[in-house]
């Protein structure tokens, strides 16, 4: 098991179920996204000896996030580790920070659909939530005004549509967030080569002119995402507003 040491007592750590069940994934995939170093799971003793595998709140709501591009994206978890994974940890940790004023309230199912079913909490929007989109089904972007240059010192700052890079059938090809950036051109010259830089620099782009000329375009909220996991994590019975429309047989008609 690749994880790090703890003498943690296992206070704000989860076990293997209670990861799965908030970031829904099962728990082989959770040990990819571990091998890729996309998520980190810790070691806590045991009274009588021996270790137990346990997941912080950040690695589960990374976890989270890689589940909805699973599920939204239909990218199967290898490629989906191998496109996190390109990302310094700093970045995401950043991104799935949970702040005080993105944590939506609780209302009751009452008060939008029916009397009998307990309080929900129902996972909002926010202006000032960061996205996912990938156009055309190949080119991957994170749309995130919140990303500081300290924290991914490639990025361009104050760039929000940041080109992640290109899902291939069987790979995902990574290209550097400052790719146009001068000094970054001229480094990736030197590094890549005459002919694989004319190769990359056409996939740019192709990438870039794609993403105002889509022919299709699929969204996560990767924010309202988060939050759900968040809850769950402590207990909540939540849901999207989504969940609660779904129609019965006979409801249509």
């Amino acid at each position: 098991m690749t994880a790090t040491e703890s003498s943690d007592s296992g206070a704000n750590l989860y076990d293997d179920k209670q990861a799965s069940a908030a970031s829904g994934i099962p728990l082989p995939s959770l040990r990819v996204l571990q091998a890729m170093k996309v998520v980190r799971s810790q070691k806590i003793g045991k009274a009588h000896g021996g270790y137990r595998r346990a997941w912080s709140e950040r690695e589960i709501l990374k976890a989270r996030v890689a589940a909805s591009m699973n599920e939204h994206f239909a990218l199967n978890f290898r490629i989906v580790s191998e496109a996190m994974s390109k990302f310094k940890p700093a970045t995401w940790d950043q991104l799935v920070t949970v702040e005080d004023a993105d944590i939506t309230a609780t209302v009751r199912y009452a008060e939008l659909i029916e009397p009998d079913i307990p309080e929900t909490s129902i996972v909002m929007a926010s202006s000032h939530d960061w996205h996912l989109e990938l156009v055309d089904r190949k080119y991957l972007f994170l749309k995130a005004r919140s990303v500081a240059a300290e924290d991914a010192p490639e990025a361009i700052s104050g760039q929000s549509d940041i080109l992640m890079g290109i899902v291939q059938p069987h790979f995902f090809l990574f290209i550097p967030w400052d790719f146009d950036s001068p000094a970054r051109n001229a480094e990736l010259r030197t590094t890549l080569g005459a002919d694989n830089f004319r190769t990359m620099d056409k996939f740019y782009r192709g990438a870039m002119t794609a993403r105002g000329n889509f022919l299709s375009k699929s969204t996560i909220n990767g924010s309202m995402q988060v939050r759900m996991a968040w809850h769950r994590l402590r207990g909540r019975n939540a849901c999207f507003i989504q969940d609660l429309l779904q129609f019965g047989k006979g409801d249509s008609e």
